[in-house]
């Protein structure tokens, strides 16, 4: 910890700045006693800005651990936005607002992090949908449209291994959610064939999805566009028509617009 600003700056600000660029280089949990004699802050200091930081969100308690720590998925979320979810989020806005106003549905950009799904920036049609995710919420990827197919866009190989590392983090949201890995892996690779994903009530009953990647100049899945709404939508074959049309339209502009 740099002592000279701890003299400059109010000791707290600077002890809990200290905290995340030490969790920022050591990518495995650290307890907070490891923090406290490493970076020379007293333990109760430790432990309440320890506390303070996963509460807001930027340190989480991993799977099958009770006594320690890592980075939380809000910290991770921010440091996206800082790079490029920002310019994203400008381009995506005005699309979003004729998208909703055509189709009715809720519409949503989402990116992968730490194998789950971000929601970034989203916008909601005069009929109000109950049941939606937040934004920056951690959504598993095996009942998200997005997930699923930015996912499938990447080399199997690595899409494995995403999923090895936390499909025991996952939970079954409804009767519909796919829990195992196995049948969740066959279903990648047919949507990896298709332009789209879908959600028929995996995420919650009376609820579907559809999503479309969008694609850098070098023709990589960087985001997720896609639509929220009511199930009917979804499973009937001239509205989910429509909307895939005016999906992959909007998905076709805004990756023009993003990159050149």
């Amino acid at each position: 910890m740099d002592k000279e600003n701890s003299m400059v700056y109010p000791p707290a600000v600077v002890r809990t700045i200290a905290i995340l660029d030490y969790f920022a280089v050591n990518k495995y949990p650290l307890s907070i006693k490891e923090i406290s004699e490493k970076l020379d802050i007293p333990h109760a200091s430790a432990y309440r800005i320890i506390k303070c930081l996963v509460d807001y969100g930027y340190l989480r308690i991993p799977p099958n651990q009770t006594e320690k720590y890592k980075l939380g998925y809000k910290f991770s979320f921010l440091s996206k936005m800082a790079f490029d979810g920002a310019d994203l989020i400008s381009v995506v806005a005005p699309y979003f607002k004729e998208l909703a106003r055509q189709t009715g549905q809720a519409c949503q950009l989402c990116v992968l992090n730490d194998g789950h799904v971000l929601t970034l920036d989203q916008s909601l049609p005069h009929d109000a949908i109950t049941i939606i995710a937040k934004l920056g919420e951690p959504i598993p990827i095996n009942i998200s449209a997005s997930g699923k197919v930015l996912l499938s866009r990447l080399p199997e190989h690595k899409y494995k291994e995403i999923l090895f590392k936390v499909w025991h983090t996952y939970k079954q949201n409804t009767p519909n959610t796919v829990t195992d890995l196995q049948t969740f892996l066959q279903q990648l690779k047919q949507t990896s064939k298709l332009p789209y994903a879908t959600d028929f009530e995996e995420f919650a009953l009376g609820i579907g999805c559809l999503a479309v990647p969008v694609y850098d100049y070098a023709g990589a899945a960087v985001a997720a566009i896609g639509l929220t709404g009511p199930i009917e939508n979804y499973k009937s074959p001239e509205p989910f028509g429509m909307m895939l049309n005016t999906l992959l339209s909007a998905s076709k502009s805004i990756s023009q617009e993003i990159y050149t």
